[in-house]
């Protein structure tokens, strides 16, 4: 049967260790491991009515990783599959949880170069 690596464990390291002492491939190899070029980032915004809201830097092509309300007297509760990056610097939750008075802990992978 093939395998993805057709080196055996040692060998696989060992030419490991060698791309990562080549700077050029090092990088590149570093850039795939950190999510495919993705970079996380994490933003904390007002909550408010559901629909749009600010996160300055977030991008359309970006992926949206995690949403959590952040209550001011509760536990933090899971909102990411309410949400989408509907345009530039903006997440939406339209039709979804109100939010207002809570904070969001927005957590995404910036893809823009």
């Amino acid at each position: 049967m093939a395998t993805l690596y057709p080196l055996d464990r040692k060998a696989f390291l060992s030419r490991l260790g060698q791309a990562l002492r080549d700077t050029r491939l090092g990088a590149q190899l570093a850039g795939f491991l950190d999510h495919s070029g993705e970079r996380t980032q994490v933003a904390i915004v007002a909550g408010g009515a559901a629909g749009a809201h600010a996160v300055t830097g977030i991008a359309t092509v970006d992926r949206l990783a995690a949403v959590y309300r952040v209550p001011a007297a509760a536990a933090i509760v899971d909102l990411t599959s309410e949400f989408t990056v509907s345009a530039a610097d903006e997440i939406d939750n339209a039709g979804g949880t109100d939010t207002t008075g809570d904070q969001l802990l927005v957590i995404y992978g910036d893809r823009t170069p």
